[in-house]
């Protein structure tokens, strides 16, 4: 049997401070818990530090907002090391206790604290991916994947910071299948990446939420889920009334006051992109009619109106089914990666095998990440969404 343990997931090589005045500590035995958290939905990741400081360190180096924080880590039995670097953004919570105080730095990356000194005034052209590319560049960095939408507009920044440009290029970039992009930084860097393929991804990895006989496979250990929460997930009620099954689009043209009217539906969804499953999660018979329901659109010269209705889609697909999965820290885990898991069902086979969840077992997304590290203990904290089924709804129970 092998001797593996939580314990031995987690390699520290360093944590260190640098003051304004750019002097430097190793703040690695203070060390309490390091939580950095990245989202597909957020533009830039969140962190915070909470330390065990008999040094009485914000007043002795001094602490006082805007310092840097390196972390160096990885997963044992990776080659390579981890590497982020944040910024304090504000002093959160101390607790005295004696001569001690546990304090709780809330902290921010590199690319966020820059942004919130520079404004650009100044005119783009090109497309979305283009200008979002070329703002990005401010940051003097580069981004770990682009990709590239279709459509060319001009832009003139009104004195925006650079996230709030790459803000707006996000809510209107869509690629050659009408696929909203989406732009985050995760612990290795930015990305900007089309759902649609996100989705067209094979697992990098599968999870297992069953223990048994993986004692001597510790790829499999790392890989168990130890606890998992079902999150708030389809919404039946929002999805109608949002057209989810049917609706009339009207898009009024300004220039010419006309109209275009079409019906739109899931149906037309569904077969337009790529899915982590292949079965939709609305029945054939529901996305028939229309109803009452219509939906007005503004035709924009940039032609961004067009990928309206693959937005609200994906928005109510990936918020179907939603997990929350926590395992051994991983440190090569990231948000976009798509995973294999099947979910165990409370209702066992007849013989008392395990027996999964037919809909819901298969592929996930990876949505967001949370990686929580302490002195000794690793734990990955994922969150993970699923926009199709892996059965047909209402197929036969016993196959």
């Amino acid at each position: 049997m092998s001797n593996f343990t939580q314990y031995d997931v987690l390699e520290i090589d360093s944590i260190t401070l640098t003051t304004r005045d750019e002097v430097q500590y190793n703040i690695t035995n203070l060390l309490h818990e390091l939580n950095i958290y990245s989202s597909m939905f957020e533009a830039t990741l969140e962190a915070n530090i909470t330390l065990v400081d008999a040094m009485n360190i914000v007043s002795n180096y001094p602490i006082v907002g805007g310092e840097k924080i390196k972390a160096r880590w990885k997963t044992s039995g990776v080659k390579d090391y981890q590497e982020v670097n944040l910024r304090v953004g504000s002093i959160g919570e101390r607790v005295m206790e004696e001569n001690t105080s546990v304090l709780r730095l809330h902290l921010c990356s590199e690319v966020r604290y820059a942004d919130s000194l520079k404004r650009l005034s100044r005119g783009f052209e090109g497309t979305y991916s283009d200008i979002l590319k070329q703002t990005f560049a401010e940051f003097g960095s580069n981004l770990i994947d682009h990709g590239e939408t279709v459509g060319l507009t001009t832009f003139a920044s009104p004195n925006w910071n650079p996230l709030k440009i790459i803000e707006w290029c996000v809510g209107r970039g869509y690629d050659s299948n009408q696929s909203p992009l989406m732009f985050w930084e995760d612990i290795d860097g930015f990305r900007y990446k089309s759902v649609n393929d996100m989705l067209s991804q094979n697992p990098t990895r599968k999870m297992f939420q069953n223990p048994a006989g993986m004692e001597d496979n510790v790829d499999q250990l790392l890989n168990t889920v130890k606890q998992m929460e079902y999150l708030p997930g389809r919404e039946a009620i929002s999805q109608r009334y949002d057209g989810m099954n049917c609706y009339e689009e009207s898009v009024y043209n300004a220039k010419d006051k006309s109209f275009i009217h079409r019906e739109r539906g899931y149906d037309e969804y569904f077969k337009k992109g790529n899915h982590l499953d292949k079965h939709p999660i609305v029945n054939d018979e529901l996305t028939r009619t229309s109803g009452d329901l219509t939906k007005f659109r503004l035709h924009r010269e940039d032609k961004s109106h067009i990928s309206a209705h693959q937005r609200q889609m994906l928005s109510h697909a990936l918020s179907n089914v939603r997990l929350r999965l926590s395992s051994s820290g991983n440190s090569e885990s990231r948000v976009g990666d798509v995973i294999a898991f099947d979910v165990l069902s409370p209702q066992p086979q007849p013989d008392g095998s395990p027996a999964y969840e037919r809909y819901i077992s298969g592929n996930f997304l990876v949505v967001s990440t949370r990686h929580i590290i302490r002195p000794n203990v690793y734990i990955l904290a994922q969150e993970i969404a699923k926009e199709s089924y892996n059965d047909k709804l209402g197929a036969n129970l016993n196959g």
